[in-house]
C-alpha cells in the first residue's frame, strides 16, 4: 500500500531483471512508473505488473524517449506481463487505448468501490466489481487488513507472533568476486 506520493509512484532505471509488482494499491500524484536506462537495449526482462490498483495520472507508465503505455513496456521490458490492473481517475495526457488489454479503467474512487471506514482506507470493498477479480481470484490491489496486521508491531512496538525470531550472531568471513 503506497499512498500520498506527490510525484512518481516508481522510477525504474538501468534495466533491473525480474521485477514483480503484484497486489499493490498505489496512489501517486503523477506517473505510475518512469522507465529510463543508459543502455535500454538490454531491457528489464521478467517484468510483471499484475493485480494492482493505481491512480491513473500523468502518463501512467512512461518510458523516457519512447512514450507511454504499451510502447514504453515493449521498449523497456521485453516479454512483459501487464494484466488485471485497475486504474482509476482520468489521465490528462494519456488515453486508455494506449494500454494492453485485460486492464481496466474506473472513472474515480467511487467506481472502484473502496471501503469507507477510516481504518481500512484504500481497501476494496467486497461489493466492488473488482473484488475477487485478480488473475489469482483475489481482490485487486493490496490486502490492506493483512498489511495492517503484519506491520502492527512497527507502529506499536508489540508483536503478534507467538515466537518472534531470534537473530543469532551474523556470519563472518569474506566474499571474493571472480
Amino acid at each position: 500500500l503506497i499512498y500520498n506520493v506527490a510525484e512518481v509512484g516508481c522510477s525504474i532505471v538501468n534495466s533491473p531483471k525480474n521485477l514483480i509488482f503484484d497486489h499493490n494499491t498505489i496512489i501517486q500524484g503523477w506517473n505510475i512508473i518512469n522507465f529510463d536506462a543508459a543502455q535500454p537495449q538490454f531491457g528489464s526482462s521478467g517484468f510483471k505488473y499484475t493485480n494492482n490498483l493505481v491512480a491513473f495520472t500523468g502518463y501512467g507508465v512512461f518510458g523516457s524517449g519512447k512514450g507511454a503505455g504499451t510502447a514504453a513496456l515493449n521498449y523497456y521490458t521485453p516479454g512483459w506481463v501487464f494484466a488485471r490492473n485497475v486504474f482509476f481517475g482520468q489521465s490528462p495526457v494519456m488515453p486508455q487505448s494506449g494500454y494492453p488489454a485485460d486492464n481496466y479503467f474506473a472513472m474515480d474512487e467511487a467506481e472502484v468501490g473502496f471501503t469507507t471506514t477510516g481504518d481500512t482506507a484504500y481497501e476494496v470493498a467486497s461489493t466492488s466489481p473488482y473484488a475477487n477479480f485478480g488473475l489469482d481470484g483475489k481482490t485487486i490491489g493490496a490486502d490492506v487488513a493483512a498489511v495492517k496486521r503484519q506491520t502492527k508491531s512497527v507502529l506499536t512496538g508489540s508483536s503478534t507472533q507467538p515466537n518472534p525470531p531470534k537473530w543469532g550472531r551474523p556470519p563472518t568471513g569474506s566474499i571474493g568476486l571472480k
